[in-house]
């Protein structure tokens, strides 16, 4: 991390603390036998294009769950992301890096009422950034595909 500034430190480590406490949370529930982390998710399976790994990667995401395998798909680039995957994963874990457009995206993906889109779009969202600005440290958001959400900090517990 030489070359980053304290923010982008910051992130990274934030970045993995939320990464490692959600892989503990799925195997600590015991439910799964394999856990696959796909990260820059977007670059395997993009909205645009056809990778050669893609076909095979939404087979697993379908076929998968009935031999107890979960999978984590990290990206920054949630625009990025095919529609398939986002309909198929449960819920989303927000960093403060990502876009508003992106946000949007994933809330339009996921067929998020009015009501709810508000709620994030217009006040969590812009109340979040002003607590970071206060304490100096950004919250993240969880969202999950029914559209409940919260905020929270890397350092606590992650739900």
């Amino acid at each position: 991390f030489m070359n980053y500034d304290t923010f982008d430190r910051n992130y990274s480590y934030a970045y993995l603390a939320v990464l490692v406490k959600k892989v503990r949370n799925i195997v600590s529930k015991g439910r799964f036998k394999l856990l696959t982390v796909i990260d820059e998710a977007h670059e395997v399976l993009p909205a645009s294009t056809e990778p050669s790994c893609k076909r095979e990667c939404e087979l697993s995401i379908r076929k998968t769950r009935k031999y107890d395998e979960a999978m984590v798909f990290s990206t920054q680039e949630v625009g990025g992301l095919d529609k398939r995957v986002i309909k198929n994963c449960q819920e989303f874990l927000i960093s403060p890096k990502t876009p508003s457009s992106d946000v949007k995206y994933l809330l339009d993906e996921l067929n998020i009422g009015d009501h709810k889109r508000f709620f994030i779009e217009v006040d969590l969202l812009p109340r979040m950034k002003a607590r970071a600005a206060r304490l100096g440290f950004w919250p993240w958001l969880r969202i999950t595909n029914l559209g409940e959400c919260q905020s929270f900090y890397p350092h606590f517990k992650v739900k």
